[in-house]
């Protein structure tokens, strides 16, 4: 039956895991790979694609996956890094570690990769799902022959995603290619989404509720446009509509009273009569994250000091002095340990953070390279701050405690959205800090900057990434390693959070 999808239907999901539950069956918590036949018409491709079961869940090979689609497959055991790329797409997956670099977004498949006889394995059911969504194909497993079939769809709107955020809705519209749209509102609730010369498969995105806050979606094709209708369960909100590529999206972020995570909701029930409400206009939680950690060494200076040990050490003098004044802390580790991506992201959401400080030492080619930048979070807008996103955001590194090169990293937390809320904040921050680190005795500062780097998932608040000097710089190494110019950076810091905090709090 031919009912092209940009991702694996439903019901070939479900025969996915049933096919390769009874390949396996009796099997214990590990299998040697089975094979499964794949059929690719239009390119005239067949092949064996190896599968297997560890602890329940199905696995595909990368490898065998990358041979059959014609893609480039690069991998590394040693760093736990394998790379798929086809044409101008780049997938980077990361043993242990559930997360996955597509284009410039992020996907979580759910269970971590693996390897097994010298290959990647993922996660089969969501990765075929990805590829389905990001390569704009189909795969359709007709299981009494127990074959999966590739085939182009004929849809350039491919799919529909919700997900709650930590201060709204963000709602993505995935495309073959860009699109011009237009969005309305009723007062029903209804949020309409006209896309011009749009060609989409109504059953694929009409339905029920969807999420607590999305209530029912409704598609519709016409001759020259296709039309999304999504319900809110929100009356009163509002909507930023911006479009992405990498894969292409239409991106809405939508703001309502109703819209409130979890995690942050506070109710007469869990507060006591002693306990004062939290208000949300002020500046108290501060999480503050120092970048690396355990296996993942970060930067290493000439005498063979390490970014990771110089950062934890300086983000535990802010974090005392913060406290002093104060405020609440919250680390994203205190000790030498790693932290994955996911964990971090967990830290700042339930801490409910005000503001968010990454603290790193930056690392060039050029050893004569020198001093302090200072960055809040926007699209890069200068050679310095593009070089530096270049560098931080490479790849998606880390997610794994497999040995690591020693490269400098400021891409610590995924998130799709860069905080255009709070650029302002952010701005105002990184100047404050900049300003106070003139008062640091021997360091040189390199101004503030904006880059796009990766930042934090579903937490929208004023951040800032310092770097604190060049770690790969003789003098600034020496700085680096000095406990006074380790107190001075935190104190400096410190400062300019309080007067951050005055300035906002009378606002």
């Amino acid at each position: 039956m031919n009912m092209p999808r940009a991702t694996i239907r439903t019901k070939s999901m479900a025969a996915v895991a049933l096919i390769l539950t009874l390949l396996f069956a009796g099997s214990g918590a590990a299998e040697e790979a089975k094979k499964i036949k794949a059929y690719w018409s239009q390119r005239n491709r067949r092949a064996d694609i190896r599968y297997l079961t560890k602890n329940g869940t199905d696995y595909i090979s990368l490898k065998s996956l990358a041979d059959f689609l014609g893609a480039e497959y690069s991998a590394k055991l040693k760093t736990g890094k394998c790379v798929l790329t086809t044409s101008d797409r780049i997938i980077t997956f990361t043993q242990y570690s559930p997360y996955v670099i597509a284009g410039d977004k992020s996907y979580n498949l759910v269970h971590d990769v693996v390897s097994h006889g010298g290959e990647f394995y993922s996660p089969s059911k969501s990765t075929i799902e990805l590829l389905g969504r990001f390569l704009n194909l189909e795969f359709d497993l007709d299981v009494m022959k127990s074959t999966l079939s590739v085939y182009p769809t004929n849809y350039n709107v491919l799919d529909l995603v919700s997900q709650a955020k930590i201060n709204g809705l963000l709602i993505e519209i995935f495309l073959s290619k860009m699109l011009k749209y237009e969005i309305s509102k009723t007062i029903d609730s209804w949020l309409i989404i006209t896309i011009h010369e749009g060609k989409l498969n109504p059953d694929h995105f009409t339905g029920g509720r969807r999420s607590r806050e999305v209530l029912e979606t409704k598609a519709y094709q016409f001759d020259n446009s296709a039309q999304l209708s999504i319900r809110l369960s929100a009356r009163e909100f509002n909507v930023v509509d911006r479009y992405k590529d990498d894969p292409p999206r239409i991106q809405l972020s939508i703001k309502a009273n109703e819209f409130s995570d979890t995690i942050l909701a506070y109710s007469e029930s869990n507060l006591s009569a002693e306990t004062p409400a939290p208000a949300d206009s002020l500046i108290d939680v501060i999480v503050i994250d120092p970048g690396h950690g355990g296996d993942d060494e970060g930067a290493v200076g000439r005498s063979g000091l390490l970014e990771k040990d110089v950062v934890l050490d300086i983000s535990k003098r802010l974090a005392a002095r913060l406290r002093e004044s104060g405020f609440e802390v919250v680390m994203t580790r205190d000790d030498d340990r790693f932290v994955s991506l996911a964990d971090r992201a967990n830290i700042a959401n339930e801490a409910g953070a005000d503001l968010f400080i990454s603290i790193h030492c930056n690392a060039a080619e050029n050893k004569s390279a020198r001093g302090s930048i200072v960055f809040f979070l926007a699209d890069a807008k200068t050679d310095q701050a593009r070089a530096a996103a270049a560098l931080e955001n490479e790849v998606f590194k880390f997610e794994t405690t497999a040995n690591v090169p020693n490269k400098s990293d400021i891409g610590f937390i995924l998130s799709d959205m860069i905080q255009t809320e709070h650029l302002k904040e952010s701005a105002e921050l990184a100047q404050l800090i900049h300003e106070n680190l003139r008062n640091v005795r021997n360091l040189e500062r390199r101004g503030i900057d904006q880059a796009g780097f990766i930042v934090l998932n579903k937490a929208f608040v004023p951040s800032v990434l310092v770097e604190t000097a060049f770690i790969t710089n003789k003098k600034d190494e020496e700085l680096l390693r000095s406990d006074k110019f380790r107190e001075a950076f935190a104190e400096e810091i410190a400062r300019a959070v309080a007067t951050f905090k005055a300035e906002f709090d009378a606002r």
